[in-house]
């Protein structure tokens, strides 16, 4: 470096950016060495940082012809029906009773809008909205949001909306994967069909 020039470089990071600049002084011919005159130039750069690669959950190497098989199933009877065996052993952690949707057809439920909410984060269009069961929702999952790119989960039905993301006309932004489920076991069996961990809880 020349005498008397000076290099700084100063870097911003925000989330997905980062940003650095750095500032050149140097010396102005016949200037005095006792004073700070000088030329500044400022160089800035920016580089978008690329968001960190989802963690995918699949111990049972779930195929595409099941999640076909899956997604075509949207009653009851048909949903209890699906080849889920390593859904079987939650099924006793369900309590509630009901003749038709009964723990076995209430997981495989859960398990088809994990597979739906898996192939909508991967830019898929699904239209695999999920039946309605008769009890009351208490867990809020929030894959993907533009406030929550890493997702989120939570009990509070307001803070759920509330980081969900709204457009225009009141529905969810077009990014938003989320789901609302009754127990915590349904949430399991979403969660796997999502091929994604559990989130971190909102505060």
């Amino acid at each position: 470096m020349e005498p008397g020039r000076e290099e700084q470089e100063l870097v911003f990071e925000f989330s997905q950016l980062r940003i650095s600049v750095r500032v050149t002084v140097e010396p102005i011919a016949g200037a005095s060495s006792t004073g700070p005159v000088g030329v500044v130039s400022v160089a800035a750069g920016a580089s978008s940082t690329p968001p960190p690669e989802p963690v995918i959950v699949d111990p049972y190497l779930i195929s595409v012809d099941l999640e076909n098989q899956v997604l075509q199933a949207d009653r009851a009877e048909r949903l209890a029906e699906l080849p889920l065996p390593f859904l079987r052993a939650w099924e006793t952690r369900l309590r509630g009773q009901d003749p038709v949707w009964t723990p076995r057809a209430r997981l495989a439920r859960a398990f088809r809008a994990g597979v739906a909410a898996c192939r909508r984060l991967e830019g898929q269009f699904v239209e695999a909205s999920s039946p309605v069961i008769p009890f009351q929702n208490s867990i809020y999952i929030i894959l993907r949001s533009p406030s929550l790119p890493a997702g989120g989960w939570t009990t509070n039905y307001s803070l759920f909306i509330c980081n969900c993301g709204r457009n225009a006309t009141s529905d969810f932004d077009r990014t938003t994967v989320c789901q609302s489920l009754a127990t915590r076991v349904e949430a399991d069996a979403f969660l796997l069909g999502a091929r994604r961990p559990w989130p971190s809880q909102l505060q």
